[in-house]
């Protein structure tokens, strides 16, 4: 509604305002965090980027500047700024463990895929066929590394992980995955 896009876009220039004529308080970089934040869920991704890169650079020590973790490169993959979203997750990746990591791992994988860097974007999506299964990952980047291979001209290897895929699902990328072995 008009109403609630008029709250967002108050709170937006709310939280602009506080970091403007505040900067040296500990609020000012919880009003960049939030302006960011709030940003990515209205989907404004390029007004996001400049949001959390000046929080990372006005407020280097805040641990709000740690907190965005993998948020200033989701939004540089959301915006396909691969290149800058790879440089930001190889500065995140040594201090992020678990389910960030494994988000990480496969937007590199992502990245170099939509970049055609075959060979780093087989190396990521390895990570995840050579791990754990249960991964919410897994399957798709089984599927990201089939396609990979057959980029690369290795069709054998493309089947085998379009079939893995495919075996024990019946969802869309299963579908596709079938679809493709057989291709």
């Amino acid at each position: 509604s008009s109403r609630h896009l008029g709250r967002d876009s108050d709170a937006l220039r709310y939280y602009l305002q506080v970091a403007d004529d505040y900067p040296d308080t500990d609020t000012a970089p919880r009003a960049l965090y939030a302006r960011g934040f709030h940003q990515v869920r209205l989907r404004q991704y390029e007004d996001a980027a400049r949001t959390f890169e000046r929080l990372s650079a006005s407020y280097p020590a805040s641990p709000l500047s740690a907190n965005i973790e993998l948020a200033l490169a989701e939004v540089y993959y959301e915006t396909s700024d691969y290149i800058r979203a790879i440089t930001e997750l190889e500065r995140r990746l040594p201090n992020v463990t678990g389910q960030v990591e494994e988000r990480a791992l496969f937007l590199m994988a992502e990245s170099y895929n939509h970049l055609r860097d075959s060979q780093n974007a087989i190396l990521y999506y390895r990570k995840f066929a050579d791990g754990d299964p249960s991964s919410a990952y897994y399957r798709r980047a089984l599927y990201g590394l089939a396609w990979n291979y057959y980029r690369e001209g290795s069709y054998e290897w493309a089947s085998e992980q379009f079939r893995l895929v495919h075996q024990s699902e019946t969802d869309e990328i299963a579908a596709e995955s079938m679809y493709y072995e057989a291709v």
